[in-house]
């Protein structure tokens, strides 16, 4: 019960924000990302190589986000507050 409450709140959170499909696609991108982020270092070259090819993928998925934002046609404040807002919304998520 708890989970689908917690479900609930992320969902009516983005429905709040209205959530663009380029916005909902990169922050799932992210998710799935981040996820492979947060296990052990890596130990050797290969796993370090690896996990730098995974870091400048997740900043290509950040730019897209920017970018999404940056055509929703909002002064340049506004923009920063929706990705606080969506990024935010990450951790909520990962979360639940």
């Amino acid at each position: 019960m708890e989970i689908f409450d917690m479900l609930l709140a992320a969902t009516s959170r983005f429905r709040e924000l209205k959530l663009q499909r380029e916005e909902y696609v990169c922050l799932k991108a992210m998710i799935l990302l981040n996820s492979n982020l947060c296990t052990n270092s890596p130990q050797t070259a290969e796993e370090l190589e690896s996990r730098n090819k995974l870091l400048r993928l997740l900043d290509s998925v950040i730019d897209a986000l920017v970018w999404a934002i940056s055509k929703l046609g909002l002064s340049t404040q506004q923009q920063t507050l929706r990705l606080g807002h969506l990024t935010m919304l990450l951790s909520h998520i990962r979360h639940v």
